[in-house]
């Protein structure tokens, strides 16, 4: 006991454990270092070539980054709370593909696994986020709703209009690593300090445990709940542990303005409502992230973050801002165009059924968002690389005569900027014209 006791008290946010989560925290941290210590133990035994995973049917970021040499490197190394590189993988060794997406293949038990296991986790973020470099590259932010133009969608089209994002709380495991306690600690952090929200924001929370399964239902069929994770995504990542303990939904009034407690990370924060006005959403999301930060704050905690990877989230793929701007939109004569996956890997948007990332579309409906999280900021300004091919005067950006999307965005820009191409690319169909594919956008890669 005496070398797991040691390898806890030296972490460097024990004062923070300390104070705010007592013995019984303690308790449970250092019952899970002896099993981990116990099993790395066991697992020395054996060379790391003997344990390095058969990844030969794989097609995850994960499995295109681990070597074996990468592998005997970090095999026996461990982070301050004792999570492994063995955690960190088992849910890309476990999941050859995705029938959707390529996924990630691999998470973060604590803010330290990116540091820790950095030989994996950096070249895992520069092929997920389009070459950015993790060790040379600085990541922007910026939070301001009055840049956004062209916000309004045609409703014809669009039916809805979200975005949400992710924070962690420093000090606390990941939800992949956390114990019952900690993750009980989120729960009372978070809730604490949205209490304090008011006006619009004003809401109250929901705990899991607490609702009838009729309650749990209509919220997520009206899209609103995280539903139990059945995705072996994440059972695998261990996030389905102890469910429902310590989750839960908080949103305003007009629930508009959502925060799931503990479900993928710590908080997931999203503004939401029906039909186009994507304007509106984000300008709610931006005022209603930074009250919930400046809440957390006057209660002596913070957000995870560093100036490269931006704000740490479980998956890799959500790092940076973490954002995730999205429309559900009916597309029923582009999608059955054999050029509508070009047209949407060139915008940097990806699609998904509207249940998730984990369901197919069906009929005609898709969910789109910007596929890009790290490296660009929520509305840095910047030359968009192209302009759309329905403006001809347009060879460069301020000789655009038309009302297009010449104009200079990143991320949620970019999302709504990408969904206006394909809605023009639905109305030209309808009318029998041709479409094209536009130029891909230019990212890190050299």
């Amino acid at each position: 006991m005496a070398n797991s006791f040691t390898r806890l008290m030296s972490g460097r946010n024990t004062a923070v454990l300390l104070a705010s989560l007592g013995a019984g925290t303690m308790a449970t941290g250092l019952l899970l270092s002896e099993n981990n210590l116990a099993a790395e133990a066991k697992k020395k035994l054996y060379p790391p070539s003997s344990d390095f995973p058969d990844l030969r049917k794989h097609n995850n970021c994960m499995a295109s980054a681990l070597t074996p040499a990468i592998y005997s490197r970090l095999r026996d190394k461990v982070t301050p709370n004792n999570w492994t590189l063995d955690q960190c993988i088992q849910t890309g060794v476990d999941n050859p593909g995705h029938p959707f997406i390529k996924t990630v293949g691999c998470v973060a038990g604590d803010e330290e696994s990116y540091e820790v296991f950095a030989d994996l986790f950096d070249p895992v973020i520069k092929d997920r986020h389009n070459g950015y470099d993790p060790r040379t590259m600085i990541h922007p932010t910026d939070l301001d709703a009055s840049k956004i133009t062209s916000g309004m969608f045609d409703e014809r089209y669009v039916l809805s209009s979200r975005v949400r994002t992710g924070r962690s709380i420093r000090g606390l495991s990941l939800p992949p690593a956390c114990s019952r306690a900690e993750r009980r600690e989120v729960e009372r952090v978070a809730v604490t300090a949205l209490a304090g929200l008011k006006g619009d924001l004003a809401g109250r929370y929901y705990s899991l445990g607490d609702m009838t399964e009729h309650e749990q239902q209509q919220l997520i069929d009206d899209h609103f709940l995280f539903d139990k994770p059945v995705s072996p995504l994440l059972t695998c990542a261990f996030m389905a542990r102890d469910w429902p303990d310590g989750r839960g939904i908080w949103h305003n009034n007009e629930k508009t303005f959502l925060i799931w407690i503990n479900e993928e990370d710590h908080t997931r924060i999203i503004s939401m409502e029906k039909g186009g006005n994507m304007k509106r959403v984000f300008e709610r999301f931006c005022r209603g992230l930074k009250q919930v930060e400046q809440l957390i704050q006057e209660r002596g905690w913070e957000f995870m973050w560093n100036e490269h990877l931006g704000y740490i989230l479980t998956c890799p793929s959500n790092l940076g801002t973490g954002l995730r701007a999205g429309v559900h939109v009916r597309l029923p004569k582009l999608s059955k165009d054999a050029r509508f996956s070009k047209i949407l890997d060139n915008l940097r948007l990806q699609k998904r059924g509207t249940g998730g990332v984990d369901t197919a579309a069906t009929g005609d409906t898709f969910d789109i968002s910007n596929n890009d999280r790290l490296g660009k900021s929520e509305v840095r300004m910047l030359w968009w690389q192209y302009c759309m091919y329905f403006c001809p005067t347009a060879a460069t950006p301020s000789s655009c005569v038309c009302v297009c999307v010449c104009v200079q965005v990143e991320l949620v820009q970019l999302l709504i900027d990408g969904v206006n191409y394909l809605i023009e690319c639905e109305k030209r169909l309808e009318k029998g014209q041709d479409i094209k594919v536009p130029a891909a956008i230019a990212q890190f890669r050299k």
